[in-house]
Formats: C-alpha cells, sequence, structure tokens
C-alpha cells in the first residue's frame, strides 16, 4: 500500500468507524418508544486504526468523540457541554428530524485527544419547541475493550489476491468485553470507490468468521474493509425526564486492496488465460502451489496444500 494515501484514506475509516455508533444507538435502543420527548441520548470515544500487514495494528492514527440525541418528535435544536475547565459548548447537527449528532475532530494521539475531551460529565440537551431539556453522562477516559481488532489468520493476504468469482472466507481476531460494559456488537463492512458500503455483517464479540458473497464484487477493483468493535454501557431514567443514556466506546480497524483481474471468461483451471486447459496450466498450478500462492487456495481454508491440490485437479478434467 503507497503511505501517500493513507492518511487521507484512513480518515474515512474513521468517519465510517465513528458514525456506526449513531446507528447502533438508534437500531438498538429505539425499538419501542412511543414518546413525544427525548429517550435517549449518548456520548462516547472512538480509536482507528489502519492495518498494513497481516499483522495486527500498532497505535491509533485518529481519535474522536461522538455524541447523540434521539427523541420520537423532530429537535429544534441540541447542544452539547462540558467542562475541561472552563465550560466548552458545541452545537449538535441534525442527522434526521429526530435524531442529532456532534462528532468531533480527529486528533492523532489520545493524549490531545483527552486534552480537549476529557473524562468528566457531558451535557446534552434538546429543544422539541417547548424549551430545552437537559441530560447529563459521565464518560470516563478509557473503557475500551482490550483488543485492537484486525483481519488475522491469512485474511489479509487472501484479499489482496481474491478471486470475487468465489466466496471468501475470512476471520477477524474478536474480542472481550471490557468490564463496564453491558453490549457489545463486531461489524465488518465492505466500502466501495464512492465510498458507500455495499455489504455488512454483524458479530457476538467473540465471534470470528465471516464470509463475502461471491460475486459482489468486480474484479480488478480497490475496496476498503472495515472491522470494528462496539461496547456500550446504559443508565435508565438518567436525564430528559426518563431517556436512557448511554456510554460507547470503540475500536476499528480499517485496509485497502485490489481484486484481481477477471477469471478467464469464468474458467478456474485456465491459470495462463490462454482460452485452453491443458498441461501449460497444470505446469502454471505447481508454480502457485511451491510458492503458497493464494490463487491457487481453491477451498479458502487460508491454506495452500494438498486439498487444493485434487480441487485443481477436478477444475482440470472439467475443462471450460
Amino acid at each position: 500500500m503507497k503511505s501517500a494515501g493513507t492518511s487521507r484514506r484512513s480518515r474515512g475509516v474513521m468517519v465510517r468507524g465513528v458514525f456506526g455508533l449513531v446507528a447502533i444507538a438508534a437500531g438498538v435502543f429505539a425499538v419501542g418508544a412511543a414518546r413525544a420527548d427525548v429517550y435517549q441520548y449518548s456520548v462516547g470515544r472512538g480509536a482507528n486504526y489502519t492495518q498494513t500487514s497481516s499483522a495486527a495494528p500498532g497505535a491509533a492514527f485518529a481519535w474522536g468523540l461522538l455524541a447523540t440525541v434521539v427523541a420520537e418528535e423532530p429537535i429544534v435544536s441540541a447542544g452539547l457541554s462540558f467542562d475541561r475547565p472552563p465550560v466548552v459548548s458545541y452545537e449538535l447537527l441534525e442527522g434526521n428530524p429526530n435524531s442529532w449528532y456532534y462528532s468531533s475532530p480527529y486528533y492523532a494521539t489520545e493524549a490531545e485527544f483527552l486534552q480537549e475531551f476529557p473524562a468528566t460529565t457531558y451535557t446534552l440537551s434538546a429543544d422539541l419547541g417547548a424549551g430545552p431539556a437537559l441530560g447529563d453522562v459521565f464518560l470516563p477516559a478509557d473503557d475500551y475493550m482490550a483488543e485492537i481488532p484486525y483481519f488475522d489468520g491469512t485474511t489479509f493476504d487472501r484479499l489482496h489476491s481474491y478471486d470475487t468469482a468465489l466466496a471468501f472466507a475470512g476471520t477477524v481476531n474478536g474480542f472481550t468485553m471490557p468490564a463496564g460494559a453491558e453490549f457489545g456488537l463486531a461489524i465488518v463492512n465492505l466500502v466501495d470507490a464512492t465510498p458507500a458500503t455495499i455489504w455488512s455483517v454483524e458479530l457476538a464479540p467473540g465471534e470470528t468468521d465471516f464470509e463475502i458473497p461471491a460475486g459482489l464484487l468486480m474484479p480488478d477493483s480497490e475496496y476498503s474493509i472495515g472491522v470494528t468493535y462496539y461496547s456500550w454501557a446504559t443508565i435508565e431514567d438518567a436525564g430528559f425526564g426518563a431517556a436512557t443514556a448511554i456510554v460507547q466506546f470503540s475500536r476499528g480497524t480499517g485496509l485497502y486492496f485490489t481484486t484481481l483481474g477477471a477469471s478467464c471468461g469464468g474458467c478456474i483451471a485456465d491459470l495462463n488465460c490462454d482460452g485452453l486447459v491443458d498441461f501449460a496450466d497444470y505446469l502454471e498450478f505447481l508454480n502457485f502451489y511451491d510458492a503458497e500462492d493464494p490463487r491457487v487456495d481453491f477451498n479458502h481454508d487460508g491454506l495452500v496444500d494438498f486439498a487444493d491440490y485434487l480441487e485443481f485437479l477436478n477444475y482440470y478434467d472439467a475443462g471450460c
């Protein structure tokens, strides 16, 4: 991967990771709400990473804060304030009429981030037309899960030689819930160059396996894939009368990869793309096999071994 594009692209991963908190909060806790006032508000911290090899990432490249307030009826205005000191205030933006948010700038180090957004009590305000109401929640400096998310095993290498005509079985490392959390979730999502999410899957904290469907991606195209681990705790009847307060923490990791070019007319055994399946393809297979090239990991188990040799023979016998 070229280092020149890392910061620009990495920031895109940060945006998707942070805004995922909004979707989780609204999707999980809004179910069944039937009151006109604010019924949920949240403040959360997120750390984001870039994966450039099969190893786990090191330090986060960006840290940020997200606050949300959600009501059954449209919100007129909303804000966030806290004592740094001094007391500072920010206006929330309209995500949709009933859900407003504040997303902080991104900080290159956790120390810079905590200086601007310390461990303290955060106050959210919302006006639904009858004047502002308030809700408080204490946000600690660190209640992150211990694990930094990443695509483990052979997943990173195989993504960089992915034949899109086949399903892709990958793994992430999984995480354990931090002591103060009640709920946890992992999301793996694929993003195209638009950028737009074209596929995602939710996993339980300890769940590690995912599969990208065959034919979903285009050959010879660049995509990003990310995995974000979320945990959150709730406080019932915390503010705004009887709203639920949510404290959220997340770690997200993203990487970029380019899929293989189109297969030779859909003929898997035509490894040299000359339109024939013959002894030349058998020799090409042996070269890939000796190099443990993931292009001949036909059963997608992360290994190039005798099982793949048998699989190739089936394709070879079938011809084109």
